[in-house]
């Protein structure tokens, strides 16, 4: 029998496989174009949409998905407890970023790194997963992402679920291509 862990690490690793996939098939369909277009003489006129990045959406999306499997391998401590290990949750966050918690408290990056810094492994005995589920993203500028999505957590003391909604903003150099200024997080009902 699969625990929550156990159930969450597939799928994270199924959505991992999924995104690897997508990226691999862009560069295929580009690699196998070019070849044939050298062979046959072919004008360049492969689509636009295999051989752009990946939208904003998309990557506001993964960047969702990556993040929570950090959190679930940091918690659990399955992940090296070190500062470059660390320094993808510390890139990922804007200087100014905030979080509205479900309890409606406010936490600025300067207060969360280092709580989440010492929670490493500290739920490694809870059976501790979290998956994420029904990520919508809205462009809402070239730069900017509005994102929803529901984060279950799970653990042998029990289930937390709540829906957020979250601002991130292109910045190539960081972790998914982008970092998250915002988040609020609200409580789902029990039902």
């Amino acid at each position: 029998m699969l625990t929550n862990t156990d159930a969450a690490r597939q799928r994270a690793a199924h959505q991992r496989a999924v995104r690897g996939a997508r990226r691999a098939h862009r560069w295929i369909i580009l690699l196998a174009w070019a070849s044939l277009a050298s062979v046959f003489s072919l004008p360049d006129t492969l689509a636009d949409d295999d051989r752009r990045e990946p939208s904003l959406e998309d990557r506001c999306r993964d960047e969702v998905l990556d993040l929570h499997q950090f959190f679930a391998d940091w918690f659990n401590g399955d992940i090296a407890n070190d500062e470059a290990t660390f320094a993808r949750l510390e890139k990922a966050l804007a200087d100014d970023f905030e979080i509205i918690g479900p309890d409606g408290r406010l936490t600025t990056r300067g207060d969360l790194l280092p709580i989440l810094a010492r929670a490493h492994g500290g739920r490694k005995a809870l059976d501790f997963s979290i998956e994420v589920k029904h990520p919508k993203a809205r462009k809402i500028s070239d730069a900017l992402c509005l994102i929803t999505y529901e984060e279950w957590q799970s653990s042998n003391q029990g289930n937390r679920a709540w829906r957020s909604t979250a601002v991130l903003r292109r910045q190539d150099d960081a972790p998914g291509g982008v970092v998250w200024l915002h988040v609020h997080e609200t409580y789902l009902p029990d039902d």
